[in-house]
């Protein structure tokens, strides 16, 4: 499906050219009006960039997909906020020390939210913004439903209260997907009080550094950081609020983990994302991350691992005969014995009880083995070990000849 704008043309045509929608050149900053105008109409025809003032213009970039999916076009009641926070007051002398860098938020009717950036840390006056870049992006809020996923409902009765819950995922599996969708269903139980619902993204990038958006209908605190930063900074700014429910979309370096293992100590309810595929694998990648790549003599948090782990979701998508797609989970709710195999780990990081309770659940020990290798858990020295202390080696024996055969082929 495409998405279009308002004049039904395609949105990436936008995209491709640049075009004056206010003649009048004394239309700047200096008019709020103006500045009403000029964006309502920039918005009803679908310009993707916008210029303002002279010389040293103010670039505004609407994103357009944001906005074909949710049918907004902004009215001059929606940017009165957005004038008033950009320009403040003007019966009152602008603040010196105004700190622009931070994201504003303006109430929109329908409770979405227009966000802003200005490039420059610090602007001195409402005159000044001439030559920065202004950013504007209409969030839908609006979360992916569960049911689109079809959970299984022994799934859904155990999703816990409290505790770390791993989703995992391949290339085009919507993982962090099903992770919005579990957010939302917590949200939506109104069996459970929730303070604050933290949601953050690490694959999910739009600015430069650590901005956070307030969702008042969920509850929700998004936390974007750029690609391939950890969550330590976010995480501490974002948990300072006290939320009950924290979502990391991809957990990719020991850190975020170990702040992810920390939460859920503390009786939190956290979905954390890892890349990888099937239930064995995840356990397997979270092993390596907690190792921090060492080998096997070195696991800290393996305890705090199997205290807390409580569900483990892999999901991929699969298209039937018709041509649909559909959600398939692999999920394992964690029980007893793998906490115990996982306690038994931690002492030495020998993850032999971590082995042979997967080759209990019916996989290849050889496989799990060659997983955890893999995985940077143990070497593949270790992983040659393993495999010949615990697998019977096969040797190929003649069949035994009776003794009377024997007796008749010397005679």
């Amino acid at each position: 499906m495409v998405s279009r704008g308002p004049d039904n043309r395609p949105i990436k045509d936008y995209r491709k050219f640049h075009r004056t929608i206010l003649s009048d050149p004394s239309d700047n900053f200096d008019r709020p009006i103006a500045v009403q105008e000029f964006l309502r109409r920039a918005v009803q025809e679908g310009v993707s960039e916008l210029f303002f003032g002279d010389l040293r213009p103010v670039v505004a970039k609407i994103d357009w997909e944001f906005c074909a999916a949710t049918n907004h076009l902004l009215t001059p009641q929606d940017l009165r906020g957005l004038r008033k926070f950009l320009f403040g007051d003007h019966t009152q002398p602008a603040s010196p020390h105004r700190h622009w860098h931070k994201i504003g938020r303006v109430h929109l009717r329908d409770k979405e939210y227009l966000r802003y950036e200005v490039t420059e840390t610090e602007i001195h006056d409402a005159s000044e913004l001439r030559g920065h870049e202004i950013v504007l992006r209409l969030l839908p809020n609006v979360l992916p439903d569960i049911e689109f996923y079809e959970l299984d409902r022994e799934l859904r009765d155990h999703l816990p209260r409290s505790g770390l819950v791993l989703v995992s995922g391949g290339a085009d599996s919507d993982a962090t997907g099903l992770i919005a969708a579990l957010v939302r269903w917590v949200v939506e139980d109104r069996s459970v009080e929730h303070r604050a619902v933290i949601y953050a993204l690490t694959d999910y990038s739009f600015t430069q550094e650590l901005r956070p958006i307030a969702w008042e209908k969920s509850s929700i605190l998004q936390v974007e950081t750029p690609p391939g930063e950890p969550l330590n900074r976010a995480m501490v700014q974002a948990t300072a609020i006290g939320a009950d429910v924290v979502a990391i979309g991809a957990c990719r370096d020991p850190a975020t983990m170990e702040i992810a293992l920390a939460l859920a100590a503390e009786g939190k309810r956290v979905f954390v994302g890892v890349g990888t595929s099937g239930v064995m694998n995840t356990v397997a990648r979270v092993l390596a991350l907690l190792s921090r790549g060492r080998g096997e003599d070195h696991a800290p948090g393996l305890p705090e691992l199997a205290l807390n782990l409580r569900t483990i979701i892999s999901q991929k998508m699969v298209r039937n005969q018709q041509g649909s797609i559909s959600a398939l989970q692999e999920y394992l709710i964690v029980g007893p014995p793998l906490r115990e195999a996982l306690l038994q780990t931690a002492p030495s990081g020998w993850p032999l009880p971590f082995l042979t309770y997967f080759e209990a659940e019916g996989e290849s020990f050889a496989a799990c083995a060659s997983v955890a290798r893999n995985a940077g858990v143990i070497s593949t020295e270790v992983f040659r070990r393993v495999v010949a202390e615990t697998t019977a080696p096969i040797i190929t024996r003649r069949p035994a000849r009776a003794a009377g055969a024997t007796q008749a082929k010397k005679s």
